[in-house]
């Protein structure tokens, strides 16, 4: 079978406001020295913070915890599926707590070096309700090599002329 090799590549990206707050499970490193980016330096001090509030085998625990999920976060899953199903896993029961309510989890962009922010929101949070679209943006890269492994150029750019909310349509 032979793959279908379009010629064009489209990626549509938007902008978000939140309406509403939301219940965020943050990903960090306990330990400071693993801090690098900004992003874990900023938020590793409030898990610091609620380790520190336990005592004995229970802070032990959640240092371990919270080491492993650090680490399997910042590891490309892209070749390692074991990865891929951790963070699945976790994300998973995070999201299906009766007793800690979260929307959404938060974690560093493994492409990016932790500079880009990830968000995994849950599938029955009530986003049409809570988040608007401001503005949208099309890019359309023309495919200029059928190797295997495909090279694109960017062919057009457009911004979105208007967001139809009450007809939940983009406007080019």
């Amino acid at each position: 079978m032979e793959e279908k090799k379009e010629e064009f590549l489209h990626a549509t990206i938007g902008k978000w406001t939140i309406e509403s707050s939301l219940k965020v499970l943050i990903v960090t490193s306990p330990h400071e020295q693993d801090r690098l980016s900004p992003y874990d330096k900023m938020h590793g001090i409030k898990l610091e913070h609620f380790i520190n509030q336990q005592n004995g085998d229970m802070k032990a625990a959640m240092i371990l915890l919270y080491k492993f999920l650090f680490d399997k976060f910042r590891k490309s899953a892209k070749k390692d599926p074991q990865t891929y199903m951790i963070t699945s896993a976790y994300c998973n029961m995070a999201f299906n707590q009766n007793k800690y309510t979260v929307d959404v989890i938060l974690y560093p962009s493994v492409p990016y070096d932790g500079k880009g922010i990830n968000l995994a929101i849950k599938a029955t949070y009530p986003f049409k309700k809570n988040m608007k679209l401001i503005l949208a943006a099309r890019d359309t890269f023309k495919r200029i090599d059928n190797g295997p492994i495909p090279t694109f150029q960017q062919a057009a750019f457009k911004q979105a002329q208007n967001i139809d909310h009450a007809n939940m349509k983009i406007v080019w």
